[in-house]
């Protein structure tokens, strides 16, 4: 693949964020809920808040178990479908899965992925776009069962995880010098 390709579609699966509140009424700007089993696509805001509330309608109940867990970070699957034409002329759609991110836990990333029916085998491309631990320390959980379903998938196809050259080293915090006398007073 050489150059840039033109994107026809892009999907983006939403594994770990900071959602948290799927039990609060939608905004009053929301068209009615239709039904989980549409096949339509949803291009409404706030679906995630939505689909909560249709199931829970549907269902009488609310399941945690099969819900997505949210946390402090960030981890989002990107899938994005562009044509390439054969060597015999013909155009054939491609997709190309791209990992941004893995959140902050490595068992949360899991954990969701799995409730999402991600499959981990189709991704090939991993990016993290910092090393802030809620943006890469799922990865540690993330790229070692993606490898172990390309491994199992027969994926000859190697995958790229883009990192930065090199990691944070240490932190530090500024501290005040008149609270350091504080505290040594009270010592």
């Amino acid at each position: 693949m050489k150059g840039l390709m033109e994107v026809k579609k892009l999907t983006v699966i939403d594994i770990i964020d900071n959602e948290t509140d799927p039990l609060s009424s939608p905004c009053c700007c929301m068209k009615p809920t239709p039904s989980v089993s549409s096949k339509e696509p949803d291009d409404r805001p706030c679906v995630f808040t939505q689909e909560l509330m249709t199931v829970i309608k549907e269902q009488k109940a609310l399941d945690f178990n099969i819900m997505c867990h949210a946390a402090h970070g960030l981890s989002l699957l990107l899938i994005a479908e562009y044509d390439v034409v054969n060597n015999d002329g013909n155009t054939e759609t491609k997709e190309s899965h791209l990992l941004f991110d893995g959140g902050p836990d490595p068992v949360l990333w899991i954990n969701n992925a799995s409730k999402l029916n991600v499959d981990l085998s189709c991704i090939d491309n991993v990016v993290l776009s910092h090393y802030h631990v809620d943006h890469s320390h799922g990865l540690r959980g993330a790229v070692k069962e993606i490898c172990k379903a390309r491994i199992k998938k027969a994926c000859l196809e190697p995958m790229i995880v883009d990192l930065h050259k090199s990691s944070i080293i240490s932190r530090g915090i500024k501290v005040c010098d008149h609270n350091l006398h504080a505290i040594r007073q009270k010592v």
